[in-house]
């Protein structure tokens, strides 16, 4: 094994340098052209459609007149029956269209993006026709069992060896006479050989997602169960107005968890069922094993981009470093929001016990709500659906009791008042606005929240007001800027959420890289954080960039708080992409945790703003994946291993290296610590075992982290493989 890492690490000080944006270029037209097509064919049927439902009546009533037949009741309810049914499938077609063109089609191209980048990083590789039918077999057998994740993955690296190929073609060193390969060519493959609906499927063509419940069944939670049921049901009634959705149920006990179900977008009444099925049991020793019911409804493999629920009304007992850890690695990387709904009032729900849970929903741009009894559940009704059309945060703050850094307002003497501005644009549809807290309003004694639209009046806003919260939901807000007034007492903490929605939002994801001179050009790599005292650069991918006046765009650093970091004037952005999808910038990353705040005008010449979903925070030290055995694969009942690199900035300093992963995979690693230098490369490899009863074309997850003894920095990663 030491000798396979050294010449890994050899290898890579060789890599040929590459045009990373490019080549992205390349993939987003070839990916597009596909959504394209899509649009011209489901226009195609539409018109035939339409045409076919005004010739249906055209006929029946010329059919009936020449034939001298009396119009019966019959004639007309079978001619409406008819009529409705071309309604329907013309409706549906609209949809499609109308969704098509959405965040989790965005989404997609970005994780394709991103696993381009990425792949400049694999070593050892043969870059031939070889290795591109490999990859169009393993999506095949990916897309089979709904692990889009990794097979994304697959067409990012495919990207990248045509790329390769064509280079090598280009300078004389490919096989003679070869053609030049085309990404478009490669994707019409892969499309054919996994079928038109799974290759939707992959690029989300039609905006899918998954609804998750992970829900204590434990006997105490009766009401609550009930309320999960009402929320699945309302989802359900809404669901010719939303984008296709599919259900993953969990519930979770102690000892035991389970079983987990999915449910397909085609058996939607079943979640109802399954959940009525529920029959509260156990309990009483007051911590449950929330946590394993949480990984167990991400092993279920839902899409990206999905809403996870969590129901319970007692702390987790699963509550170790590995668990958050996982949780905190995986949720994010997958763009899974988590909201919890903690029920307090009993010697198992205490406020403090909760704060896992806030840990992991703040990692997610989700929520910990905490409430008295289950009644309140049905405040979160329209909460819930809008989730899954996707939201984008306009702005976002966290107050524990201390920090007062915001401008007050005049207020009693025991409070203070904090008055945060909400953009709202012409791009969208629902406003929402969350607020919770860690204690009681006891009718506004301790708190209060107002939310005043553009010209500061209140008129027409109604809250749903929780005894820990306050949730805002509205429908075709005023564009302008909505002003959130918090007015608590200094030992009340709280966060909030103002978030926007509409099938194409304006939004942002972003990742870091490092370049590198190397031949003379350079080389530009993704990395997992900035690092301390370097210059960090931010590549930005947009999407609804129809919106947006591109001359306008600017960054800016914030706290968690809601400061902004830069004391200079905003960054100016670098386009890196003809179409004006991709940015970049570069800065000094602060000492304190902070979000990226994304500003400009929409072409109308409304501001907006977006806040990055992911807390972020600078490193010294730098793990990355160099090698995996099989493609990313690992056989069920076999052992397979991946070779990690660490790169250390800091000090020199003893670091630790961590891995774990789900359906119990990890079986060893080649070392449990080392020295990393500063400047230099230390290397560490992971055994794991594939499960004997996991299914062909399941996703495992394969968490590696890395922290230094000294300095206390850690680097963390999560990796998809593919069980074959």
């Amino acid at each position: 094994m030491r000798v396979i890492i050294s010449i890994l690490l050899l290898y890579q000080a060789t890599v040929l340098p590459f045009d990373l944006h490019n080549s992205m270029d390349e993939t987003r037209s070839a990916i597009e052209s596909f959504y394209n097509d899509s649009q011209i064919e489901l226009k195609g049927r539409l018109e035939k459609l339409e045409t076919l439902k005004s010739l249906e009546v055209e006929t029946t009533f010329r059919h009936l007149f020449f034939s001298k037949t009396l119009i019966t009741a019959s004639n007309v309810i079978n001619l409406e029956k008819s009529i409705k049914q071309t309604d329907s499938d013309i409706f549906k077609l609209k949809l499609a269209m109308k969704n098509s063109n959405s965040n989790k089609f965005a989404q997609a191209i970005h994780d394709i993006e991103k696993a381009l980048a990425d792949a400049q990083v694999f070593h050892h590789i043969k870059h031939n026709e070889q290795r591109l039918t490999k990859l169009r077999l393993l999506t095949k057998t990916a897309v089979e069992k709904r692990s889009h994740r990794f097979a994304r993955k697959c067409i990012g690296e495919a990207m990248m060896t045509i790329h390769k190929m064509n280079e090598q073609q280009k300078r004389g060193r490919g096989k003679r006479n070869a053609a030049f390969i085309s990404s478009k060519d490669f994707l019409r493959n892969v499309k054919q050989t996994i079928g038109e609906s799974n290759f939707r499927d992959l690029l989300a063509m039609e905006g899918e997602v998954t609804l998750m419940f992970a829900i204590d069944d434990t006997g105490s939670m009766w009401e609550e169960i009930d309320e999960a049921k009402k929320i699945a049901k309302l989802i359900i009634d809404h669901n010719r107005t939303l984008p296709p959705v599919e259900y993953i149920l969990s519930p979770f006990n102690d000892p035991v968890t389970g079983p987990v179900t999915l449910v397909n977008a085609t058996e939607r009444d079943t979640i109802v069922k399954l959940i009525e099925s529920l029959r509260p049991h156990g309990g009483g020793d007051c911590p449950e094993l929330a946590f394993k019911g949480m990984i167990g409804a991400i092993n279920k493999g839902p899409l990206n981009g999905s809403p996870l629920y969590v129901f319970t009304d007692a702390s987790p007992k699963d509550n170790t470093k590995e668990n958050v850890e996982f949780l905190t690695a995986t949720l994010p990387d997958q763009e899974i929001v988590t909201n919890f709904f903690a029920f307090d009032g009993s010697e198992c729900s205490r406020v403090e016990q909760f704060s896992p849970f806030k840990e992991i929903a703040h990692a997610t741009s989700g929520q910990v709500f905490i409430l008295k009894h289950a009644d309140e559940l049905k405040h979160f009704h329209n909460f819930t659906k809008t989730s899954l059309t996707g939201t984008a945060v306009l702005e976002t703050a966290v107050r524990n009791r201390r920090s007062t850094r915001r401008k007050k307002r005049s207020t009693s003497s025991s409070k203070t008042s904090m008055s945060y501005p909400i953009p709202v644009d012409d791009s969208i549809d629902i406003l929402v606005v969350s607020v919770t807290t860690d204690r009681s309003s006891k009718g506004g004694k301790t708190w209060n929240v107002s939310l005043n639209s553009p010209g500061d009046t209140i008129a027409g806003i109604a809250p749903s007001n929780l005894d820990m919260g306050t949730v805002y939901h509205i429908s075709s807000p005023s564009v302008g800027i909505w002003s959130l007034y918090i007015e608590a007492e200094t030992n009340v903490g709280y966060d909030f959420f103002a978030k926007g929605s509409t099938l194409d939002n304006i939004d942002f994801k972003v990742y870091f890289v490092r370049t590198t001179v190397r031949r003379g050009k350079n080389h530009t790599i993704p990395i997992t954080s900035p690092l301390r005292g370097r210059e960090a650069e931010a590549i930005l991918t947009l999407s609804g960039a129809a919106y947006i006046d591109q001359q306008t765009l600017k960054a800016e650093l914030v706290t968690l708080v809601g400061d902004t970091v830069t004391t200079k004037k905003p960054i100016s952005l670098t386009s890196k992409s003809k179409k004006g999808i991709r940015y970049s910038f570069k800065f000094y990353p602060p000492n304190e945790i902070f979000k990226i705040k994304l500003k400009g005008k929409t072409k109308k010449g409304n501001p907006f703003q977006r806040i990055s979903d992911k807390p972020i925070k600078h490193e010294t030290l730098l793990v990355r994946i160099i090698y995996a055995r099989n493609h990313y694969t690992v056989p069920k009942g076999r052992t397979s291993y991946a070779v990690f690199a660490v790169e250390n900035v800091g000090s020199d300093e003893v670091v630790d290296f961590k891995s774990f992963g789900t359906l119990g995979t990890v079986e060893r690693l080649s070392r449990r610590m080392a020295r990393a230098r500063k400047g230099r490369v230390a290397s560490f490899a992971v055994t794991f075992r594939g499960n004997a009863k996991a299914a062909k074309g399941t996703t495992v997850i394969i968490v590696v982290s890395v922290k230094g003894r000294k300095s206390g920095s850690k680097s963390v990663i999560s990796i998809p493989f593919l069980v074959v």
